[in-house]
């Protein structure tokens, strides 16, 4: 165990080096592009290409952030419609007991379909339904986002219908 452990520290080392030297290797790249593009430059030739350069950086750099941030927003929202879903599909099942055995059954109130076992909110989840790591921790409320504000189109991963209803 401590040898796979040892093993998986290098391994996570020895790929955020290689993460921290591309970085390195990218900007050293830019610079000596732009250092390229200053020679024979007066003074006022260099800052204006300076200034261009660092404002084209940081406008694609708020576009990056901006794009993450919808994408951020857009799986959240996918999460939370379909966990609304699911919830709805719950709210449809009603309990009752029997009158023979004592044990609770739930009737389908739009279908009459009837089952033993309880109707979980994990039943009309998708199948391999995983929740990202950063909403893990934040509960229902939390994550009651309003799904309207995202009007790009986001892949909402839908439970199958129930027979009668495809």
């Amino acid at each position: 165990l401590k040898e796979l452990s040892i093993d998986l520290i290098d391994k996570y080392i020895e790929r955020e080096a290689k993460k921290a030297k591309k970085q390195k290797e990218e900007e050293h790249k830019k610079m000596r592009i732009i250092a390229a593009r200053w020679t024979g430059m007066n003074k006022s030739e260099v800052f204006q290409a300076w200034s261009l350069f660092t404002k084209r950086s940081i406008n694609q750099n708020t576009r990056d952030a901006a794009n993450a941030a919808r994408i951020k927003r857009e799986k959240e929202a996918a999460v939370v419609a379909a966990v609304k879903l699911s919830r709805w599909n719950v709210a449809k099942w009603e309990e009752a007991e029997d009158v023979w055995s004592d044990k609770p059954f739930w009737t389908h109130v739009e279908t009459g379909e009837t089952r033993w076992d309880e109707p979980l909110l994990e039943h009309f989840l998708p199948a391999n339904f995983v929740v990202p790591e950063d909403l893990k921790d934040k509960t229902y409320e939390e994550l009651n986002i309003d799904t309207d504000e995202v009007y790009t189109e986001v892949e909402v991963p839908y439970p199958k219908a129930e027979p009668g209803y495809e």
